[in-house]
């Protein structure tokens, strides 16, 4: 035995370096793995923006060149006919259907050029239709591009009748360059004159030439020559990018500016909220639309690449298991020179639990302990001697058999009572029944704990009969409170940041918080608001998997005390099976975590008693027997 103890020491004789080289290492891995699994996850972020970018760019391009053939099949019809009239026209944009398949759009119209000299003809040729009609502003030129179609003809197009575009310089340069060119052109940003004094939104327009038919237009000369009009539509950016990006812009900010320019004076379009926290992701490109240049500004909200659990798991299990390794070569280092002591300390503690079971066992005061609901789990023989019963025949009996004022009532008030929470312990007189019969005076200590889940009360008897034998009427404890339900909250699932639709009394009790300050809007229960909301994703991750959860976490009340509550959520389904709301049950358990450290402090306390006594039993004995020591 001596060599096989020798033989162990050897073999665990570590040296204390190799546990701080075992640590060093690693943490060193631990540090390289994190690493390469937050490079891993930003190039999956990235390329995850990037292809909203590529969403929303695509989109735009779309949009605009499902447009640009509206322009094209309006010009076509006005070369297609000798003379549009205004009724025609109003069918072919009918026919478009602008407001169902081309939201943004305001309408599509017809310009027609009208030299000087012919001005005064064409007003009077056109009020025979409109008697209000007349070319604006009127003031000298060379020639005037008067808007002649527009529809719909609704009251906010009606303010452009007449309106010549050429006579406003951004129009005009948008217009000539799609005259020279014989294609679509965008002109820059400008106010339409369909805005009224409210709501104004920034605007531009589209135009696509009209020549007349049987002319040569090969030449920029010739396309000069032959120009008769135009055909085009004018957008409020709000309104066209705002419908065009729906379902392509919901995960990212985009902002559209005018030109190359990100001036605030350029901006066209943004669907950016105010306060909206951003991340460092951004895109910006510039893209061209019918010869005319837009900047598309494109940037990531906070939290658009969230972290995953695995890149926090990765870097706590790596330092726990450095330091757990560590530990352990450093116990097996001084494990040879401790292992003679942990025998004896071994032997000592079975001898101190033995020592504490026979204690009880003999003790004068019966103990007896029951559940939450107040039937009998054990009971020792002091407390079976009290009452004159088996302890077999009493186990699985409410208690009321023994102390008929400890019924149901009183176990379940005293799961809310605040007055017991605050209190190791309840010191009480009572009365005890005999053989099932006879009364007699009992003081009872109550105290409770929870032991695998479900809360065990400790009773400590003691027979007063004695002391209170000329006592003929015993004082009966209050009755407790009304039994009331458990803190129950209920979130609507179906409805964005889990609004709270429900609360009962009691939470208005535990929290502080009355009913009207949480219905309608998210409940967190973190206690400190500027830490993570541990249990708020732990929700979230069970409304994504249809699964109840279950957490114990630290919360405020309103006044600011910070309670410790056990919390269980599950899911309500509907008749179809979807999870529409989930149930919040919780309650106060800070009596109970403090009355936890309270008992490890005391059975602490008490095995050093033990262990004390046992010393000085032993020392006694051999003083007076030395030959048997």
């Amino acid at each position: 035995m001596a060599t096989t103890d020798a033989s162990l020491r050897h073999r665990l004789n570590i040296p204390d370096w190799l546990a701080w080289l075992a640590l060093s290492l690693g943490l060193l891995v631990t540090a390289a793995v994190s690493t390469l699994l937050w490079d891993r996850l930003n190039a999956a972020t990235a390329q995850r923006f990037d292809s909203e970018v590529d969403k929303v760019v695509a989109q735009l391009r779309r949009r605009m060149v499902a447009h640009e053939e509206i322009l094209r099949g309006a010009a076509g019809l006005v070369r297609a006919s000798r003379e549009v009239t205004r009724d025609e026209w109003h069918d072919y944009v009918d026919e478009l259907n602008l407001e169902r398949n081309y939201p943004g759009i305001l309408g599509v119209g017809l310009t027609v050029r009208v030299p000087a000299a012919d001005k005064a003809a064409h007003e009077a040729a056109i009020r025979r239709q409109m008697p209000d009609y007349a070319i604006k502003p009127d003031t000298p030129r060379a020639e005037y591009h008067s808007i002649l179609f527009l529809a719909p003809l609704n009251e906010r197009n009606r303010r452009a009748i007449g309106f010549d575009m050429n006579s406003e310089p951004i129009r005009s340069a948008a217009m000539s360059r799609a005259r020279d060119i014989g294609d679509v052109a965008l002109s820059g940003r400008v106010v339409l004159v369909q805005e009224g004094k409210d709501g104004v939104q920034p605007g531009f327009l589209l135009y696509y030439p009209v020549y007349a038919r049987g002319v040569a237009v090969d030449t920029v000369e010739a396309r000069r020559r032959a120009l008769i009009g135009y055909a085009y539509s004018p957008y409020r950016a709000h309104d066209l990018f705002g419908s065009a990006l729906r379902g392509y812009a919901d995960h990212v900010v985009v902002a559209i500016h005018d030109g190359r320019s990100l001036d605030a004076a350029t901006l066209l379009y943004s669907n950016a909220v105010d306060g909206q926290k951003l991340s460092g992701l951004e895109d910006v490109r510039e893209i061209e639309v019918a010869g005319h240049a837009w900047t598309v500004r494109t940037r990531a909200p906070a939290g658009f690449g969230s972290d995953h659990l695995v890149l926090w798991l990765v870097p706590l299990m790596g330092i726990a298991l450095s330091a757990v390794l560590f530990h352990l070569l450093r116990l097996l280092a001084e494990t040879a020179r401790a292992h003679r002591n942990a025998r004896a300390t071994a032997r000592e503690l079975a001898l101190s639990e033995t020592r504490l079971s026979a204690v009880l066992d003999t003790a004068a005061d019966g103990i007896v302990t029951t559940d939450e609901g107040g039937m009998v789990l054990t009971m020792n023989r002091s407390a079976a001697d009290m009452f004159d019963r088996r302890a077999d025949e009493v186990i699985g009996l409410p208690l009321s058999r023994l102390l008929p004022q400890f019924d149901a009532d009183w176990f379940a008030a005293g799961l809310h009572d605040a007055q017991s929470l605050t209190r190791l312990a309840r010191h009480e007189d009572s009365t005890g029944l005999r053989a099932g019969v006879r009364q007699f005076p009992v003081t009872v200590s109550a105290s409770r704990f929870v032991h695998e889940g479900r809360v065990v009360h400790t009773l400590l008897l003691r027979d007063v009969s004695e002391q209170v034998a000329a006592q003929t009427r015993m004082r009966l404890h209050d009755r407790a409170l009304a039994s009331s339900s458990e803190a129950v909250l209920i979130r609507d699932v179906q409805r964005t940041g889990l609004p709270v639709v429900y609360v009962n009394a009691a939470f208005e009790r535990l929290t502080g918080r009355s009913a009207q300050e949480v219905i309608g809007r998210p409940f967190s229960y973190t206690a400190d608001g500027d830490a993570a909301d541990r249990v708020g994703d732990e929700m979230r991750w069970a409304v994504a998997h249809a699964k109840p959860f279950s957490t114990t976490v630290d919360v405020r009340r309103a006044d600011g005390r910070t309670l410790w509550v056990a919390l269980s959520s599950s899911p309500v389904r509907d008749n179809d099976g979807a999870v529409t709301h989930y149930v919040d049950v919780f309650d106060d358990i800070t009596e109970r975590v403090e009355f936890e450290q309270k008992l490890i402090r005391r059975t602490n306390r008490l095995h050093t008693v033990f262990f004390t006594v046992a010393r000085r039993l032993c020392h006694l004995r051999c003083r007076r027997h030395p030959d048997q020591c």
